[in-house]
């Protein structure tokens, strides 16, 4: 299957696997009407609609890779014939594309279409517009990935103080502003100022989504990270096991990214010197490896690795998260999009303007 996610080899993947059977029907409609799109120029742009969705939702939920980027591609392709170039779905179609390219790690290129579809925002729907908002938020992104950080908090603080005019502070965009702007400060050593982001996207989230929504998680995971770079590891601390929680409830004990919650839990538990704790952790995430990829691959070796290190008393030696996610999905390149652990991930959500 073109889009089959590693991921939902493992164990219950409450959101992975549901958005795996919405993919599956949205290709059986285009396979069924989409050869004849012109046949009724009424469906059109509903059909657009599903493919913008179709892409989007692998950007949310699974690592994209190459066969993404030509869908995305496609899509622009069958817009601009069917719809035009000014047509609302034909913009939605570039800046999906536009996040394909950057997940595959052509950001300069992402970062070209995007600025040249926020002229056609401004143009066409307005600089105030909430989509319009989200390709200037998604170049900013771009922006940070190419590495020029410091042009990016720029544009990120420019795009948070519209947000908060035009939706206020507790709008899901704007709450995604917070925990982004917390991102690169972070990234520019600016850890009190990224902490306090942080803590408006955390507290925001937790009102509005509930405590157990993944997006929670996912400034958790970040914010607990940014205390671990200030010496703070008690906090950390309180953070990762509210966040190992959050997932096993969500996603189930064997979910990909609650292997990882789990192991980032353990660290901190080997790193205060809890080591029964971490011991206890490390082994449950070998089983649940092991039960998910089989005992001869990397994975499996670095968990076994971390057990055996926590068992004689050492300090395990934290490994990156980009690399193990890499490790679970079976190719670096495809996890830009959460470069540095999951401080970057969150963006997923709202990468492309398609909803």
């Amino acid at each position: 299957m073109l889009f089959a996610s590693p991921a939902m080899r493992i164990g219950a993947l409450i959101k992975g696997d549901f958005a795996y059977h919405i993919k599956q029907q949205i290709d059986s409609i285009w396979e069924a009407v989409g050869s004849d799109v012109t046949g009724d120029w009424r469906a059109a742009p509903d059909l657009m609609r599903l493919r913008a969705w179709r892409v989007n939702l692998v950007l949310r939920n699974e690592f994209p890779d190459a066969g993404t980027l030509d869908f995305a591609g496609a899509t622009v392709a069958f817009s601009e014939r069917i719809l035009g170039s000014e047509h609302p779905e034909t913009l939605r179609a570039w800046v999906n594309f536009a996040g394909a390219l950057s997940s595959t790690g052509n950001h300069d290129s992402s970062c070209t279409i995007l600025f040249r579809s926020i002229r056609n925002h401004n143009a066409i729907l307005g600089p105030r517009h909430t989509e319009t908002l989200t390709v200037r938020h998604n170049l900013a992104f771009a922006h940070m990935q190419a590495g020029r950080s410091g042009r990016a908090v720029k544009m990120l603080e420019d795009v948070l103080e519209d947000r908060l005019d035009v939706l206020g502070g507790d709008h899901g965009d704007t709450l995604m502003s917070y925990h982004v702007l917390g991102v690169a400060y972070a990234g520019l050593g600016r850890t009190a100022d990224a902490i306090h982001q942080l803590e408006k996207a955390l507290d925001g989230r937790r009102r509005i989504l509930g405590r157990y929504h993944p997006e929670v998680g996912e400034t958790l995971i970040t914010l607990a990270e940014v205390h671990v770079r200030c010496g703070n590891l008690n906090e950390a601390l309180s953070m990762r096991e509210e966040s190992l929680s959050l997932h096993e409830h969500t996603f189930g004990s064997d979910f990909w990214k609650t292997t990882i919650a789990r192991s980032m839990l353990a660290d901190g538990y080997a790193a205060t010197g809890r080591i029964d704790k971490a011991v206890w952790l490390y082994r449950k995430n070998l089983d649940e490896i092991i039960s998910a990829l089989g005992d001869d691959n990397q994975v499996t070796a670095i968990a076994r690795r971390q057990l055996l290190l926590a068992q004689l008393g050492r300090r395990s030696l934290s490994i990156p998260m980009r690399h193990q996610a890499a490790w679970f999905v079976g190719s670096a390149s495809s996890v830009s999009m959460i470069a540095g652990g999951w401080l970057i991930h969150a963006l997923v959500g709202s990468a492309g303007g398609a909803g």
